[in-house]
């Protein structure tokens, strides 16, 4: 029997009697620890910021200011974090209501965002966003016509590769942070999702030497590999089976 109502909470007790309560809300953990012989807590939060003591007590000394901290510390994992970070998957654009667009994407922390935009807000994207075509995307697609892909000959059939998911990125991520234990903040995620990297001498020393168990974790659309310069730095790649479908 726990020392508390633990309602919303997991708890499990150990063979010496201290308790453990876990709760999870989205990305963020909370684990809070009670000695019930002892009289002493600590409460821990695990988030992508890394771990680190509630409030920076180390210890509580009496059980109702440890449950009322353990609960504010679950309260405070629940508000929303700041938004920033790399757009991860498709971004879909539908009608609103009037003359308002709705946009829904997904963030590289795997929180889903959801923004109106009014039709003068919508053209400014629009314009901004063709400024950035003209004078980066597009030396890259020149760039590419200079340097052909010299595949195979498939005639009139052109090979479509199709798009990572925000749901794909998340469950590699999810792989590599509980099958693998690499702390959240030794990956980054870019390409849309499309490129993982990990880094870390110590972090790609231990994937590396269980090679084989990640090659098939991360299953058979993704492929990795090392990099050598500077810190060791470890690459997952995007890259499934595409389907051919007859050129126009």
């Amino acid at each position: 029997m726990s020392t508390f109502d633990a309602a919303g909470w997991t708890v499990a007790t150990c063979g010496d009697g201290k308790e453990t309560y876990t709760k999870k809300i989205g990305l963020a953990r909370v684990v809070a620890e009670w000695d019930p012989i002892a009289s002493l807590g600590s409460i821990t939060v695990e988030d992508i910021l890394g771990t680190r003591h509630v409030t920076g007590i180390d210890t509580f000394r009496d059980a109702p200011t440890f449950w009322i901290a353990a609960n504010l510390a679950a309260d405070t994992a629940a508000a929303p974090l700041p938004v920033a970070g790399h757009v991860i998957g498709a971004i879909k654009a539908d009608p609103g209501d009037s003359l308002e667009a709705d946009l829904d994407l997904t963030i590289d922390d795997g929180r889903e965002i959801s923004l109106t935009l009014i039709d003068r807000q919508a053209y400014d994207l629009i314009s901004e966003l063709s400024k950035i075509d003209n004078y980066v995307w597009q030396e890259e697609l020149e760039e590419e016509e200079d340097d052909p892909y010299e595949g195979p000959d498939h005639g009139n059939y052109t090979e479509v590769l199709p798009q990572v998911t925000a749901a794909e990125t998340l469950a590699l991520v999810d792989v590599l942070t509980n099958q693998f234990g690499i702390d959240r903040r030794a990956i980054a995620v870019s390409g849309g999702g499309a490129w993982i990297a990990v880094s870390g001498d110590d972090v790609v020393t231990g994937i590396l030497r269980r090679e084989q168990e990640f090659d098939t974790a991360i299953g058979a659309k993704w492929r990795f590999a090392t990099r050598d310069a500077g810190e060791p730095c470890l690459t997952i790649q995007y890259y499934p089976k595409g389907q051919y479908q007859r050129s126009r």
